[in-house]
């Protein structure tokens, strides 16, 4: 999953409220037992999003992947369904 958010709406909490929505939903109606995420480090948004989230930092990868002509890093953050819906 990824999105892109027209500017005019960024910072209202439509991205954050979706990944909730999708996160609920693949815990409670399809049996998932984990989330992960992996973001771009330099995707600051995405990243504040994750925590805000309550997922976990669990890795951190140092220029594993070629995009667009250069190495990026990237963080993986994560949640499992027992900690999802204790929280919740």
């Amino acid at each position: 999953m990824g999105w892109v958010i027209n500017p005019k709406y960024v910072g209202k909490g439509l991205a954050t409220e979706a990944t909730w929505a999708l996160i609920n939903s693949a815990f409670t109606d399809h049996g998932f037992r984990r989330v992960i995420a992996y973001i771009d480090t330099e995707n600051i948004s995405s990243i504040k999003m994750a925590k805000a989230l309550n997922l976990r930092q669990e890795a951190s990868y140092v220029e594993d992947e070629w995009f667009k002509g250069s190495w990026t890093s990237a963080y993986l953050f994560a949640v499992l369904k027992d900690e999802w819906l204790a929280k919740k």
